[in-house]
């Protein structure tokens, strides 16, 4: 039995309209049902098997109706499709560790219901040094950034095929601690594009924002007046109470005490004299210092010995002896004649002086005389008519002689032999205030030469005013950079008592020739090399270079400087910074009597920019 037909319904009136709105009604219209359809002959293909375009086409017998109702009903499907889609899930922390110089890791998944598939990435795209993998919608990204320059606020997003997106914003959180400093949640923190930096706990070595600065130990730590407190530099902890060279702690006490250095046995030769704050070497009787070197004192040629007629010289001493048919007397000086041995009283030698051997009578005299064979008597010898007697100027005396030495040159110890003078240190050490201006004045600097010494300009210059040559290489004020292997050897010296703006080029000049003068003095009873094995060769204050003020501090009210120093000599090569610290602790006394008042020595760290203070 046919379904009754739907268009006699009541209901129809509000279904159909005409084109002003009012109901229309179609008594006579019979509708056509699905399985009252009949395909035979009729080629649906283009239906994609679309039931809204086959029942178009069917009931109107045209196929572009039905393509059209297809294309209407496919629209409201994949809207109906949109409307139920929700977009897939990101799961992930809400926080992001990221840790300078480290791969740091974030993990998140992604979940989607409606089974399209989804794809996941970064907005922006990923950034440098950062890698994306996916395993199953579990998703790793892995971030190794270099700077903190490097490091922006992320977002992760997953989008399906129908468009539907989920993202996850975690908060970025930059760790870029240095030298083993840890990041803390404790504090106040620091957000700039999206990123919150993290405080660092610093080890205790090191402080600042990122543990980045060398920690002063001299802060927390008191040495007494007479100490000087070093800093240890860092990964070292604190610092260390250091008395100036030639003193040492005793215990916890923070006063200096005098070291006994000539407990040690090795420092001189013969005789270790301890002093205050340090030790000098001397030589044992009969000997002398020659330049560093105890020799053996002739005594029977300087005029020492009181031998009354024989002088005989023994390894550091002497003995006195009598000529034939004399004998020694009680004083080992003195001789008189043997009892065997008396002249007849009608002898004509002079008085005690005659001595009867095999039956003749001999004159003798004393040391210092010779015998006149004509009068037979004892007449002064002049001993200056030998060249080798002095050194440089022989005056006879009756029964004896004095050496002398010519201008620039000093009188040893066995008094014959003559040593030059260095007149630069001997002026630093005597005229400490007055150093350029009793020898030479500035920009000219004191150059010892053998027996005196010459006023000289700088390289780059020439005389009589030291003038700038041109084309020439800069003058000692204004030296070429340091190179890498100079830098190496430098260190840090601060000096109390000036500021950078007294700082003026004569006492620079002042200080670079008393440190050449310092490092000549250490070197000339040692071997000193260069940092790559070589002699050092002589040095002088073109030698000593000084560079780039570090900072300027006050100590116990007094104005500081810091600067870099290290040294050169003739031959090729930096002097090797160990020997040029030693040096320099070992005359500190030096130093200060020429009003440089060396408080700390440190070592070189990087710098940034140089300056010349040369």
């Amino acid at each position: 039995m046919p379904l009754k037909p739907l268009g006699q319904v009541s209901c129809m009136e509000r279904l159909f309209s005409n084109a002003t709105g009012q109901p229309v009604s179609h008594p006579e219209y019979v509708p056509l049902f699905a399985d009252e359809l009949n395909t035979t002959g009729k080629n649906t293909s283009a239906c994609r098997g679309d039931a809204s375009c086959i029942y178009d086409y069917i009931a109107t017998g045209r196929l572009e109706v039905g393509v059209a109702s297809m294309g209407v009903n496919t629209t409201i499907m994949q809207a109906l499709d949109l409307a139920s889609n929700f977009p897939p899930v990101v799961n992930g922390s809400d926080i992001f560790v990221v840790t300078i110089g480290a791969t740091s890791v974030y993990s998140f998944s992604v979940t989607d219901d409606s089974g399209l598939g989804t794809h996941a990435s970064v907005v922006g795209g990923i950034p440098r040094a950062g890698n994306l993998t996916n395993i199953s919608n579990a998703f790793t990204f892995s971030w190794n950034p270099a700077t903190t320059e490097d490091v922006y606020g992320l977002t992760f997003y997953a989008t399906d095929l129908l468009g539907a997106t989920g993202i996850l914003r975690p908060k970025v959180y930059v760790c870029s601690c240095l030298n083993g400093g840890n990041c803390t949640w404790e504090g106040t923190f620091s957000s700039i594009r999206n990123v919150t930096t993290m405080q660092c706990n610093c080890p205790p070595a090191w402080e600042g924002g990122i543990c980045d600065t060398d920690a002063d130990g001299c802060v927390s730590l008191y040495c007494g007046d007479e100490s000087t407190c070093y800093d240890l530099p860092a990964p070292l902890v604190g610092a260390e109470c250091s008395c100036p060279p030639g003193y040492v702690h005793n215990g916890t006490d923070p006063k200096c005490q005098d070291i006994n250095e000539c407990q040690n046995g090795s420092l001189c030769s013969q005789l270790c004299v301890n002093t205050d704050g340090s030790y000098q070497c001397d030589c044992f009787n009969g000997y002398s210092d020659v330049q560093g070197v105890c020799k053996d004192i002739n005594e029977c040629l300087n005029g020492m010995a009181s031998c009354h007629q024989v002088c005989v010289n023994d390894v550091g001493s002497y003995h006195c002896a009598c000529f034939t048919g004399f004998e020694l007397n009680a004083d080992n000086t003195t001789c008189s004649v043997s009892p065997r041995s008396e002249c007849p009283s009608y002898n004509t030698c002079s008085p005690n002086l005659c001595a009867l051997i095999n039956g003749s009578t001999h004159c003798q005299c004393t040391y210092g005389y010779t015998l006149d064979n004509t009068t037979r008597q004892c007449v002064d010898y002049n001993e200056c008519s030998k060249p080798e007697t002095c050194d440089h100027n022989c005056t006879n005396l009756n029964g004896s002689y004095s050496c002398s030495c010519l201008d620039g040159y000093t009188l040893q110890e066995d008094g014959r032999t003559c040593a030059d003078i260095d007149e630069c240190v001997l002026n630093a050490r005597l005229t400490v205030l007055e150093y350029n201006s009793t020898l030479c004045i500035t920009p000219h600097v004191c150059i010892n030469i053998i027996g005196s010494y010459e006023c000289a300009c700088p390289p780059g210059t020439v005389k009589p005013n030291c003038s700038v040559l041109q084309g020439s290489p800069p003058p000692l004020s204004s030296p070429r950079p340091p190179s890498a292997s100079e830098l190496a050897n430098s260190f840090n010296m601060t000096i109390c008592g000036l500021s950078v703006n007294t700082f003026s080029d004569t006492l620079k000049v002042k200080l670079r020739t008393l440190t050449a003068n310092v490092i000549q003095q250490y070197c000339s009873n040692r071997t000193c090399n260069t940092s790559t094995g070589n002699s050092i060769g002589q040095v002088d204050v073109t030698s000593v270079h000084l560079f780039g003020i570090a900072s300027t501090t006050s100590y116990r009210g007094k104005d500081c400087i810091v600067m870099q120093v290290y040294a050169t000599g003739t031959q090729a090569g930096v002097l090797a910074v160990s020997t040029l610290s030693s040096a320099v602790q070992a005359s500190s006394s030096l130093y200060i009597d020429s009003g440089f008042s060396v408080l700390k020595l440190s070592s070189l760290s990087s710098l940034s920019s140089l300056s010349s203070l040369s």
